[in-house]
Parts: structure tokens; C-alpha cells; sequence
């Protein structure tokens, strides 16, 4: 069945958004490839969504650049809009992330193009929420929408940044994931002979001790970033020129890291539902527990 998609790279100059426009143009044709770039992220939403509206594809498929994909990630994200529901508007699948050293959805998603005009409406202001992605989805869902998740690999997310982007993202740990920060910075102590988790726990710890605002916005931890690398006697990276060696990476990573398959989650307002594969006779949904806020 011929799927028609919209493919947009969300980018604030990573230093795999390169690596990963090549990777995704041996995928499909290069010309149904867009990357956007705004400032605050609020304003990238707003452009990507109107992209894919304007695109007059069935389809729109998010990458984050800082995820690599596998060679099969387009192949997945196309096979899951089959699945989908009607008022499915929404579906992500898995990455693993070398931050939290698992596989957690991140850095792709998908979109029922048909309903990107709803989904625009709901963006909030910039800087009124720090997951602004998620607040919208969630009052999507609020409206009677669904949005799915799918147990399936998609690609490595966070592996050879920029010590400046994850000084960022960590420093915006603090604030998504204040309530395990504790457990957080013991995990990145054990892993700290990598100079990445050096940096890493810097920005957490510059992040839970400062009384800023979090931000969603890079312009917003240049100066920080910039004086945490001093502090730490650490140059920033180079460019990427060995695309091979990061699709080595990426391949060992998932070869090392099997994802145990899981049936699907349909997210429903006030409920979560498993579409059953075991009983084919009944072919119902089971609600295993209320849905408060799961983004």
C-alpha cells in the first residue's frame, strides 16, 4: 500500500543534523525532505506543522536531528500509519538514548496531516510550558483524539553531540525530570570517564542550583555552556566527516541493545487501550489504568 508522507528534520544546527539528512535521503526521495530551524522551539513547531499541512501528504514524519536512524526507520514510521485508528493523529516509536541509556520514545514522531490545523491552534506561547510538544498533544487528546506508541527501533538519540547541546539538555533535566535527578546524576557519575557525562552532569547540576527559568531555547545557554566547558578544561567537538563510522555506531548500539517487543498503546482521553493480539476473537480493547498527563 503506497503511502503519501512529508518528512521534516527539526534542527538547531546538531552536530549529527548533517549525518542525519544523508542517512534519511538513501530512504526516500531527497525532495520530500524539509529541515527547519527556529528559535524558540515554540516557533519550530509552528513552521513544521504548517509544512506539513501545506505538503498535501497524508503523512508528516518528525526527526529530531539529534537522532540517527536506522537504515529502516522511513520503512517503520510508513508500515505503523497502516495501524493507526481514524482519530489517531499521533504515533512515536522508540530511540535509545544515551542520556537516559534505554530506549524511550524521543526525537520521532508522527502526524494525521488532516489534523495539523487542530494541533496548531493548541500550541501554547513560547515559554509558557518546557515540553510544549507534549502539552499539545495532550490537549489533543483532551479533545477525543488518539495518539499511539509503538515498541519499534527507530534510530540512536543524543550519541556525538555537541559538549555545548548536551550541557543544554542536561541543564533541562533539572527541570523534566527534577523528581529521578538524584537518581540521574549516579548513573552519569559511574559513566563519567566519557567527557559527554562530564559535561552532563555539570549542566543537571548548574540546572538544579541556578533559580532560571528552564528553557526550550539554545540561544538561551551559549554563555553557560561555553563557561562549563572552561570549567572543565574540555574543547568543543568537531564536525562529523566519517558518516560511516556513525552508521557503525548505530548498528552496534541496536545489536547491543535488543528492544523486547511490546504490543502497541492507543492513548485515549481517560484511558489507555492494547489493541489485542492475543484474542482474535474478541478483537476488543483493554483499558489497563486512567490517563493523566503520560507525556
Amino acid at each position: 500500500m503506497s503511502v503519501s508522507y512529508k518528512i521534516v528534520i527539526r534542527s538547531v544546527n546538531e552536530r549529527t543534523a548533517v549525518v542525519q539528512k544523508q542517512l534519511l535521503s538513501k530512504q526516500t526521495d531527497m525532495e520530500g525532505i524539509s529541515t527547519i530551524s527556529e528559535i524558540p522551539f515554540e516557533n519550530t513547531l509552528k513552521e513544521v506543522y504548517r509544512t506539513g499541512y501545506q505538503s498535501n501528504a497524508e503523512w508528516l514524519f518528525t526527526f529530531d536531528a539529534d537522532v540517527i536512524p536506522f537504515n529502516d526507520a522511513v520503512d517503520t514510521l510508513k508500515n505503523i500509519t497502516n495501524k493507526l485508528p481514524r482519530k489517531c493523529f499521533h504515533a512515536e516509536c522508540k530511540v535509545y538514548d544515551k542520556l537516559k541509556n534505554e530506549w524511550r520514545k524521543a526525537g520521532n514522531r508522527i502526524y494525521r496531516v488532516e489534523y495539523l490545523k487542530e494541533v496548531l491552534a493548541l500550541l501554547p506561547k513560547p515559554g509558557n510550558q518546557v515540553r510544549p510538544e507534549s502539552y499539545t498533544i495532550n490537549k489533543m487528546i483532551e479533545k477525543g483524539y488518539e495518539s499511539a506508541e509503538f515498541w519499534l527501533p527507530i534510530g540512536i538519540h543524543d550519541f556525538e553531540q555537541y559538549y555545548s547541546d548536551l550541557y543544554r539538555k542536561a541543564y533541562a533535566y533539572s527541570g523534566k525530570f527534577k523528581h529521578s535527578s538524584s537518581e540521574i546524576i549516579d548513573k552519569w557519575k559511574i559513566l563519567s570517564n566519557d567527557d559527554d557525562f562530564k559535561v552532563c552532569l555539570k549542566g543537571i547540576q548548574d540546572g538544579l542550583n541556578d533559580s532560571d527559568k528552564i528553557e526550550i531555547n539554545k540561544q538561551a545557554y551559549i554563555e553557560k555552556a561555553q563557561k562549563a566547558l572552561v570549567d572543565l578544561g574540555l574543547t568543543e567537538k568537531s564536525t562529523i566527516t566519517d558518516v560511516d563510522s556513525i552508521i557503525k555506531l548505530a548498528n552496534e548500539v541496536r545489536e547491543n541493545n535488543p528492544l523486547d517487543e511490546k504490543p502497541w498503546i492507543l492513548y485515549r482521553r481517560n484511558s489507555i487501550h492494547i489493541p489485542e493480539k492475543e484474542d482474535n476473537q474478541s478483537g476488543i480493547h483493554r483499558i489497563i489504568k486512567k490517563f493523566r498527563g503520560f507525556f
